[in-house]
């Protein structure tokens, strides 16, 4: 426990990374940081961005981004599953 930080903030920070990282692959946006922000919260990613293209296309792929998510904390040693993701 001591060598990982195993806290919310961090399953926060992973789950951001990979939906940005997502993101950055399949639609070629350079600028990620300033459009997209977010947090989570009970199992759930809530997504701050005024973009609707982001929007419609994070609802489209939900699941598979949920997927790769989960199985990314699995593979860091987490048990959190995340469930949905909500548009703010």
């Amino acid at each position: 426990m001591a060598e990982k930080h195993l806290g919310k903030n961090m399953i926060g920070a992973i789950s951001l990374n990979i939906i940005k990282r997502y993101l950055t692959s399949e639609l070629n946006i350079n600028n990620i940081e300033d459009i997209l922000s977010g947090y989570v919260k009970f199992n759930k990613v809530f997504i701050k961005t005024n973009d609707q293209k982001i929007k419609i296309f994070l609802y489209k792929k939900k699941q598979e981004i949920l997927g790769k998510v989960n199985e990314s904390l699995a593979n860091l040693g987490y048990k959190t599953k995340l469930m949905e993701i909500f548009f703010k």
